[in-house]
């Protein structure tokens, strides 16, 4: 009875987003439940734990005791507990990890679970759109993302309206909105959404720092960099208060503020935070290639925006390694800031920083047409 007990508190501490409390809880939880061989109790004390190292993105602990749960909640017919761990591995392996595989296999696993437990219209199923809504976002896949977001949060809606998580996936689905071009749609849900959670959990909780990361993201693909860097600037200290100065979070947080400085034309503002952002992912567990890049490579466009180009060229990735686990479009940038390091890539932006002001109006109308031609026929790998 004690250790159900702190089970159920270990659960109250994770959802109210203390996660430090939480981790001491662990210590003492995880082996005495399993030395009792309490296959169940072991699946709850697995998952919650394990999503209490996600939430810090302590990834290797994370994925350890969320694939604890998995088994421990197959033996024991637990399958909610099961599908629950296996919906947080599809976010482990498809929206830190850039394990595409991974996040493919885990899904199989908790649809299985969940439809073998009755569950598909559950708080369970709605982690599984979430966590596939997540994957299709990192993958650039938009349309997927608002229809796994929307799906999620109709079924909050249904079963818990009130619930801070429903008003959590009004948030992410107003971001996926917002990459399709649907931008004062997406504007009003996150506007709604900070609202909600604001007023139902306060300003200092986790999910609130989320909203406002994702409003942040919607003001800045609608056009509006200087809101957006206002909201991102309440992130990146809150970030660092509940979730540790090197978490990923934290490295998150500043690559996109480094991409939001710069679209506001404040470039030292930017250098430092891609800075911090690839320190954060450098030392980062388990954080996909694709992060760091991202994080290296706005550092490269910060210094080219302050002039500095040998440094530019100095931060740049080169190696056989640096394009792993890069989509497309990555890849043609990191592509495209290599070639500018090469002696020709240079006396090329050169020759055109020198001809561009004797360029006619009609020339330069030219110019875009033809790039436009270009950019239609070889996407992804033509730079501007």
């Amino acid at each position: 009875r004690r250790v159900e007990r702190e089970a159920d508190a270990l659960v109250a501490q994770v959802r109210l987003g203390a996660f430090e409390a939480s981790e001491r809880v662990c210590v003492d939880l995880l082996p005495a439940v399993r030395r009792a061989g309490w296959a169940p109790l072991t699946a709850t004390a697995a998952l919650w734990c394990g999503r209490a190292h996600l939430n810090q993105a302590q990834l290797v602990p994370a994925r350890a005791l969320l694939t604890e749960a998995v088994r421990a909640g197959l033996s024991s017919s637990a399958y909610a507990v099961g599908a629950h761990a296996a919906a947080m591995l599809i976010h482990v392996e498809g929206s830190f990890g850039a394990n595409d595989e991974a996040a493919a296999a885990w899904t199989v696993v908790a649809q299985g679970l969940l439809e073998r437990g009755g569950l598909s219209r559950s708080d369970e199923g709605l982690l599984l759109f979430e966590a596939l809504g997540r994957v299709a976002l990192r993958k650039r896949q938009y349309d997927d993302a608002v229809r796994h977001f929307t799906a999620a949060h109709e079924l909050g809606s249904s079963l818990n309206p009130d619930s801070p998580k429903t008003s959590e996936l009004l948030a992410q689905r107003a971001y996926a909105l917002s990459e399709t071009g649907r931008h004062d749609e997406a504007r009003a849900l996150a506007t709604t959404a900070m609202a909600e959670l604001e007023a139902r959990v306060g300003p200092d909780h986790p999910m609130t720092v989320t909203a406002w990361g994702i409003g942040a993201l919607v003001e800045s693909e609608g056009g509006r960099p200087a809101e957006a860097l206002r909201l991102m600037q309440r992130v990146l200290p809150a970030n660092e208060r509940l979730f540790g100065a090197d978490s990923f979070s934290v490295g998150v947080s500043h690559s996109n503020a480094a991409d939001i400085a710069l679209e506001a034309g404040q470039a030292e503002l930017a250098l430092a935070y891609a800075a911090r952002a690839s320190d954060v992912f450098v030392r980062q567990p388990g954080v996909g290639n694709d992060r760091v890049v991202d994080a290296q490579l706005h550092r490269v466009d910060a210094l080219r925006a302050l002039g500095r180009e040998a440094e530019a060229c100095g931060a740049t990735p080169t190696g056989a390694d640096a394009g792993v686990g890069l989509d497309e479009a990555d890849l043609a940038r990191l592509q495209w800031a290599q070639a500018r390091c090469t002696l020709r890539g240079q006396a090329l932006v050169e020759r055109a920083k020198e001809l561009e002001p004797r360029l006619s109006p009609a020339m330069r109308r030219a110019l875009g047409e033809v790039d436009a031609t270009l950019q239609a026929r070889l996407p992804g790998q033509m730079p501007p």
